[in-house]
């Protein structure tokens, strides 16, 4: 069984890898993953950042990759679930250098104005 500080060590690793969080697809078959690998769980695993949240930092995806991976803890799968993370390809990953790692990817006003429009 792995501990915790098994997994801290796991998520230091990773953020100085500048990788946040498995992307779209790939961080949802993890969380079914983790539903599968906890049946009888009483609650589902944090939900992954994808589709409407994909914008969201880095920061904040490595945030809840954490919770994600202390829920894994809680339901007694972690080793699995960093087996499972360990497995995921390189090109599966988000990653953002640490100067970006706190900024959004939401579009804003300006990105989707055309040029020219007088709004």
């Amino acid at each position: 069984m792995t501990d915790w500080s098994t997994a801290e060590a796991w998520l230091e690793r990773t953020k100085a890898a500048n990788r946040s969080s498995p992307i779209g697809y790939a961080w949802h078959e993890f969380w079914q993953w983790l539903e599968r690998a906890a049946p009888t769980a009483t609650r589902k695993p944090p939900v992954p950042f994808i589709l409407a949240a994909s914008g969201e930092s880095a920061s904040s995806k490595f945030n809840h990759l954490r919770d994600q991976l202390r829920w894994a803890s809680d339901h007694g799968v972690l080793s699995g679930a960093i087996a499972w993370l360990d497995a995921c390809p390189p090109d599966k990953w988000e990653t953002r250098d640490a100067k970006r790692w706190g900024e959004s990817f939401y579009p804003t006003f300006d990105d989707v104005v055309d040029e020219g429009d007088t709004r």
